[in-house]
């Protein structure tokens, strides 16, 4: 998952994707009724501003969430695709009056912006299905709203061109696929992970990145290209330019839906485990819609739905996935044997991260 998603689209925009939609049926019994434009559950009104990370991902978000949610409560629901450090900049300078009412973060960047005291804590009397979170999806201690989805970096590989399946980092520096790797920029939480990723397996960590920047030339001199945005990967592994790329679970589940000939590895050591969480703007407009919002992304319903379309795990205990879809998911069966990162950790050191990872990746 992107920190901030696609490239910034221009302005504000509703995505109204024509993708066909899996359990489509499903979801619209669970969401009730109250027809889009009237007064629905809660009597709310107006519009919802959605902060959220473009490309594939908003597709899966306006077919599963955003209309059942206007639906439900006759609302309207604006989803703007930008960049999360965009996000975090504005809400450091104009708190509330930044236009959002919800924020989505995959990097751990909710932790920061809570401290900072930008996002509401926990409201469990609306957002009642967070009890059910599994204790993996719990933020700052559970003061904040909890991970709805659960994601982790690993490899999405060609499976006619990369024989044996990947099972470990060692292959993005193998000399057979010199050329034909990509990498994410470390503005990608994909990026960033895989630094966390190197720095573990050789004896490191968020609080000792030595090992992983030390692990990273072998990898860069291997690489094509290093990407800043999901479709970007897309199109080179599309064209076979790479035949690997280190990116997210979600992401090999939806390019292995849309027919490209590949498929998610999860290396047996140093894997990050991470949410995608929807944080209340603290003094925005819609506050309680926003937290109406929250719940219904923790609806175990709609997560089971949100996981067959886009491809994350679930994070409602009662959320079951089950039958062929567990099989696509290899993350459902490996959340136990994964790592979250160290929130606080990366917070503290990722400015100094950055500027490392952009001089090193300069002499590529």
């Amino acid at each position: 998952m992107l920190t901030g998603g696609a490239k910034p689209a221009v302005g504000r925009r509703r995505f109204v994707a024509a993708l066909s939609v899996l359990a489509t049926v499903a979801v619209a019994a669970a969401c009730g009724s109250g027809p889009s434009g009237s007064a629905g559950d809660g009597g709310y009104s107006g519009t919802l501003v959605v902060a959220s990370f473009g490309g594939s991902f908003d597709e899966a978000l306006n077919e599963v969430v955003v209309k059942p949610f206007e639906k439900k409560y006759g609302v309207n629901v604006e989803v703007v695709t930008v960049l999360t450090s965009e996000v975090m900049a504005k809400l450091r300078a104009q708190g509330a009056r930044a236009g959002y009412d919800v924020v989505q973060f995959s990097g751990g960047q909710e932790t920061e912006a809570f401290e900072l005291g930008l996002i509401s804590p926990l409201n469990g009397e609306v957002a009642t299905n967070a009890a059910d979170a599994n204790p993996a999806a719990k933020r700052a201690d559970g003061k904040i709203a909890p991970a709805y989805a659960f994601n982790t970096t690993g490899i999405i590989y060609n499976v006619d061109k990369v024989r044996p399946a990947p099972t470990s980092w060692d292959v993005l520096s193998d000399p057979k696929y010199a050329g034909k790797v990509g990498i994410p920029d470390i503005s990608v939480t994909a990026g960033q992970n895989l630094l966390i990723s190197l720095a573990r397996i050789n004896g490191g960590g968020e609080s000792s990145i030595d090992p992983g920047f030390d692990a990273l030339p072998a990898l860069l001199k291997n690489s094509r290209s290093v990407f800043g945005d999901g479709p970007t990967m897309t199109q080179l592994l599309g064209q076979e330019q790479i035949v690997l790329s280190v990116f997210d679970s979600g992401y090999g589940y939806l390019l292995a839906k849309k027919g490209l000939p590949v498929r998610f590895a999860i290396p047996d050591k140093g894997g990050v485990l991470y949410g995608l969480t929807s944080q209340v703007v603290k003094g925005g407009a819609q506050e309680k819609l926003a937290w109406e919002w929250v719940n219904f992304q923790l609806d175990p319903q709609i997560q089971v739905a949100f996981a067959e379309r886009a491809g994350y795990a679930p994070t409602n205990g009662k959320a079951k996935v089950e039958g062929e879809l567990k099989k696509l998911l290899p993350l459902s069966s490996a959340i136990d044997r994964l790592e979250p990162s160290d929130a606080k950790a990366v917070a503290e050191n990722r400015a100094a991260w950055t500027e490392r990872w952009n001089k090193l990746v300069g002499k590529r």
